[in-house]
């Protein structure tokens, strides 16, 4: 079966995608206002947020699936159906894959979520941890095995190179 797809139907898909996001922005910049006015005071970084990893397409995608399973149509309401559903489709790949994937680098690009300072403690601590039990078990194997073919030195060094971590990540 060969496909009725032309390759302007992916620039329109990417145009589509294009034009989608700007609307999106728009109407929810339109209603920052009265989401701000609510219970729960939107800032504008999780308005960047929603707007940058809200998923869209579901609803579309189901319609667009209605419309090729529906028998009444002629061929030529077939074809736009298809391609209905590939735009559909293609939005919700796009979003899913690229915004879905990505929306985890914003929140950190934007600083929306403020680092933990307790990441750096609790790590630091395993780090000092390692390190005592390391040179613990380096003064037993040296008591026990001092022939062995080992050079204590480099091994002492190894231990002081793990990093410390001071950027809250």
């Amino acid at each position: 079966a060969k496909s009725s797809l032309e390759q302007y139907d992916w620039i329109k898909l990417l145009i589509f995608i294009v034009f989608l996001n700007l609307i999106r922005a728009f109407s929810m910049l339109v209603l920052l206002p009265l989401l701000r006015l609510g219970v729960y005071k939107m800032s504008f970084k999780e308005y960047v947020v929603l707007v940058y990893g809200g998923l869209r397409g579901s609803l579309g995608l189901a319609l667009a699936l209605i419309i090729i399973v529906e028998p009444i149509y002629s061929d030529e309401k077939l074809k736009a159906g298809k391609l209905i559903l590939f735009y559909m489709a293609g939005t919700a790949t796009f979003s899913l894959l690229v915004n879905g994937t990505t929306t985890s680098l914003l929140v950190d690009k934007i600083k929306m979520i403020p680092p933990n300072p307790y990441v750096d403690k609790v790590y630091n601590n395993l780090i000092k941890d390692v390190k005592m039990t390391t040179e613990k078990l380096q003064v037993k194997f040296k008591a026990e095995f001092p022939d062995a073919l080992c050079n204590w030195e480099l091994l002492a060094k190894a231990t002081d190179t793990y990093p410390k971590l001071s950027s809250g990540r």
